[in-house]
């Protein structure tokens, strides 16, 4: 077996405290072991994928099923190619350094579960939930997350240019240092998030999302010109 642990920051830790973010309750030991293998064990013993450390491996082509479900694991280093796991329940898992490019998550529940240093360029994870979850420093360009439903979620210092994030229902969650380029949230109401340190432009919306939205002066001349607003300083 091998220990696993994973520590925040004393910054992070209070920003997701004030979320309601736990950390992934994972066991001391953690044994080895393939996800392949483990998953068709636990299909044919009509169990959970649960305790293991899977790393610095390759998953290509495989295809996990509800009503499987994955708890207490952490993945480390490991590859996802051509895979999908829809409707896949993940509790207490942490993602470290892993490249989830492309994965279709479709449908999924993740509940305390931690995205870190991952590269999720193309992820679909439209239709999701998601509860005391946090994103850190990961790689979302083009991801999918619409239709999602997210209870405290913390994104924190991701890069979502191009994702599509349209429709989303956000519940105590936050966006700390993101880059939000030429992203998709038609639907997705942000009231009450503070955007300021995160890097904006080129959104597609309709306009009534941004109610309530917390931005910089700046950021707000950049938003109005999606809208075809002129601002002009006043003479005298």
């Amino acid at each position: 077996g091998t220990a696993a642990r994973f520590r925040l920051s004393a910054k992070k830790r209070r920003e997701w405290t004030a979320l309601n973010i736990p950390e992934p309750h994972l066991a001391a030991v953690l044994e080895e072991a393939d996800l392949e293998e483990a998953a068709e064990n636990a299909r044919r013993e009509e169990d959970d994928v649960r305790g293991f450390r899977f790393a610095a491996g390759l998953s290509r082509g495989l295809r996990l099923q509800a009503p499987l479900e994955i708890r207490g694991c952490l993945f480390e280093n490991w590859k996802f190619e051509s895979c999908a796991a829809p409707r896949l329940q993940f509790t207490d898992v942490l993602f470290r350094n892993c490249d989830l490019s492309g994965l279709e998550l479709t449908g999924g529940s993740f509940l305390r579960c931690r995205f870190s240093g991952c590269k999720a360029v193309g992820m679909y994870a439209a239709e999701s939930k998601l509860r005391q979850v946090g994103f850190e420093n990961c790689q979302m360009q083009l991801a999918n997350l619409s239709d999602c439903r997210c209870q405290s979620v913390q994104f924190s210092h991701c890069d979502f240019s191009g994702a599509a994030l349209q429709s989303m229902a956000l519940v105590k969650s936050a966006f700390d240092a993101c880059r939000l380029s030429d992203v998709q949230l038609t639907g997705t109401l942000l009231n009450g998030l503070d955007l300021t340190s995160c890097a904006i432009e080129g959104w597609s919306l309709r306009g009534e999302e941004l109610r309530g939205a917390i931005v910089t002066p700046f950021q707000a001349a950049e938003l109005s010109r999606l809208f075809g607003l002129v601002i002009r300083e006043g003479e005298g």
